[in-house]
């Protein structure tokens, strides 16, 4: 399992923070789009500070596990190609948030060329292989998800849905968004290849000041 590959390189390298992955600079590669197909050219000079503010907090870098966003399906968000995610692990009981980012381990059998081992969205809400679709999709709307007003939209999630619920069966799923050429799509992933939630993000650009909170 490509989770227990990580905590390996994390015990031998010593550092939460840096992965040791072989990646140039250090640190994981998560995937803002199709993990088969993101390319990107990694900046080995790019090394972020142990110890940095965002306002009055002040945090350590050796607190986190740090991933390398790779692909621009995100940049709607915020989040562009090259920025870096510090991120914490998370137990398959924790309960995922609306809004969260989350880091997503990359199905092998979906997947099994992948350049990424993970993939990065944005949560939007947990469905059990017993809850009503509709309810779902009702709470989405008065959160201001208005486009699943749209027929189009509630047959693209609910095909969507269905696709996964006939791969993953009795699993939790958990509703989330990325995006392709700006536009919002859904997708939906067994809740035990959740991974990792990220907390915050440092601008490709300005790696030593750019830090902000995805919280």
């Amino acid at each position: 399992m490509r989770t227990k590959r990580i905590i390996e390189q994390i015990l031998t390298f010593g550092l939460a923070g840096k992965m040791g992955r072989g990646y140039g600079n250090g640190y994981a590669r998560v995937a803002a789009g199709d993990p088969s197909k993101v390319v990107m050219d990694i900046d080995p000079a790019i090394q972020l500070s142990e110890e940095f503010n965002i306002g009055n907090a002040h945090f350590k870098l050796s607190d986190y596990i740090v991933f390398e966003v790779a692909g621009k399906s995100m940049e709607p968000q915020g989040i562009a190609d090259g920025d870096f995610l510090l991120t914490k692990e998370i137990s398959e009981q924790e309960a995922i948030q609306y809004n969260d980012y989350i880091i997503i381990e990359v199905d092998p059998e979906v997947f099994d060329d992948s350049e990424c081992d993970y993939k990065l969205r944005k949560a939007l809400i947990g469905i059990n292989s017993n809850d009503n679709l509709d309810n779902k999709m009702e709470i989405l709307r008065e959160m201001g998800h208005h486009q699943l007003l749209l027929e189009k939209y509630q047959r693209l999630f609910r095909e969507k849905y269905e696709k996964a619920r006939g791969k993953y069966n009795h699993d939790q799923l958990i509703a989330s968004i990325t995006y392709r050429d700006g536009e919002m799509r859904y997708s939906f992933h067994s809740r035990k290849f959740v991974k990792f939630r990220a907390e915050i993000k440092a601008r490709k650009d300005v790696a030593d000041t750019g830090w902000s909170s995805l919280s």
